[in-house]
């Protein structure tokens, strides 16, 4: 009988408690995996568009895009000068007003006027030249589309095309849709591309790079037969580098 009452106390006292300490590491561990496949897969799933453009002759402005399908926290904004000599970063402690930045799905933002005054080269005559990085509190760097923008006395250059037209469609029949981009600015249009989108019921959403700023035309036409003859509309809009993109909605049939 004592014997049973001393098996007893140590399994109360030891065997119990151990097994209860080893599943509750279990447990934690699990909670842990899970919570890490949970970031990873809304890692995976940021998708931020990053343009950064010339504000000023020292001091550049980034536009931000979240494209993907998760809100966006940026924590800090890295400029490289492109020899790797020189970084600033602009975060909580020299940027309070804009960071931590949170960006919700599909939405936009644009962080005006980062003074790059303290890497700038004023005394050379080597250009400056910079990469842009936008960090995020998920771990994810992304680069600017403009990257590797050059200042110089007169302003800044990139060695992409820069200017960007974003364009949607909605249409409530299934249809294929062509358009024409002209450059206005001189006043008689200047042909610069083309795009198609077919099979469009609902939305869909193309966009267009151009060369320079300028006044735009955007002409759109829906496919009839083998040819794109149906005119459906068209806009204008005006691409600066403090304005750089724009957006055009068309729809069929017009409103």
């Amino acid at each position: 009988m004592l014997g049973i009452l001393i098996m007893v106390g140590i399994l109360i006292t030891s065997i119990i408690p151990m097994f209860m300490y080893v599943n509750e590491v279990n447990n934690y561990y699990d909670k842990t995996v899970v919570e890490m496949k949970i970031a990873d897969d809304e890692r995976s799933r940021e998708d931020l568009e990053v343009y950064a453009y010339g504000a000023n002759q020292t001091a550049i402005s980034v536009w931000l895009k979240n494209k993907g399908a998760v809100s966006v926290n940026i924590t800090h904004i890295r400029v490289m000068r492109a020899d790797l000599l020189k970084v600033i970063i602009f975060n909580s402690t020299n940027r309070p007003e804009n960071f931590t930045l949170q960006i919700s799905a599909s939405a936009q933002e644009t962080i005006v006027g980062l003074d790059l005054t303290p890497v700038l080269n004023l005394t050379d005559e080597k250009p400056n030249k910079f990469n842009i990085y936008v960090a995020t509190n998920r771990g994810n760097s992304f680069a600017s589309e403009t990257n590797t923008l050059s200042q110089s006395g007169s302003g800044w250059e990139t060695s992409v095309m820069e200017f960007l037209i974003n364009i949607m469609i909605h249409s409530t029949s299934t249809e294929d849709f062509q358009f024409k981009v002209y450059n206005t600015t001189g006043g008689s249009p200047v042909f610069i591309t083309e795009k198609e989108i077919e099979n469009v019921h609902g939305t869909d959403y193309t966009m267009v790079n151009v060369p320079m700023d300028g006044i735009y035309n955007v002409t759109c036409y829906r496919r009839q037969g083998s040819e794109y003859s149906d005119f459906v509309d068209e806009k204008f809009r005006t691409l600066t580098w403090s304005h750089p993109v724009t957006w055009m909605e068309f729809y069929y049939p017009p409103p």
